[in-house]
């Protein structure tokens, strides 16, 4: 439920940082935005596809995935918030339509979500620097600011080795003001 709005937060510098990467490949926005539009159709209605199959649905369709081109459009659609990687089959990665896969999925605001990605990353990662939380997310900081202030008393600053850290207030012993999660 929480992949779509993850995506919409981080994932677009990440999509903004592999403009380059598809210029090294040789792959033009026509060409990526086809291929998006060819693995939707694929997996539609229900669709759960091998990545074997995905590669061959975009051959068939007339997009060349020589080298790492074919790996770096199934990652592309994923990052675009199209496919999703659903369980193996066996050994083989599989995709499915995020949509079909998670189709109520949670829609927090942007500063709600800024909060919850902070107090998630801090609980699993904590204690760790601001830094390392902008570096993990692939956010400015002052979204991990925002983030850090939205989230409140859930969240505790803490000092390690002299060093400014920030840590889940639970995991510290003391009871988060608010229910995040």
């Amino acid at each position: 439920v929480d992949a779509h709005w993850m995506l919409e937060l981080m994932g677009v510098r990440a999509l903004a940082g592999a403009v380059k990467r598809r210029e090294t490949l040789g792959l033009d926005e026509k060409t990526v935005d086809r291929s998006v539009e060819i693995l939707g159709e694929a997996l539609s209605g229900g669709g759960r596809l091998t990545r074997a199959e995905c590669l061959a649905a975009l051959t068939e369709g007339g997009v060349a995935i020589e080298g790492q081109r074919g790996y770096h459009l199934l990652w592309y659609a994923s990052q675009r918030g199209v496919t999703a990687i659903a369980p193996h089959i066996g050994r083989e990665q599989t995709f499915v339509l995020l949509d079909e896969w998670v189709p109520e999925p949670r829609r927090p605001d942007r500063d709600e979500a800024l909060g919850l990605i902070a107090l998630r990353y801090f609980r699993s990662h904590g204690p760790a620097s601001r830094k390392d939380f902008a570096g993990w997310t692939g956010l400015t900081m002052g979204d991990c600011r925002t983030g850090i202030a939205v989230a409140g008393d859930a969240l505790t600053t803490v000092d390690v080795d002299g060093v400014e850290m920030v840590a889940a207030s639970d995991q510290l012993g003391e009871a988060p003001a608010t229910g995040w999660l």
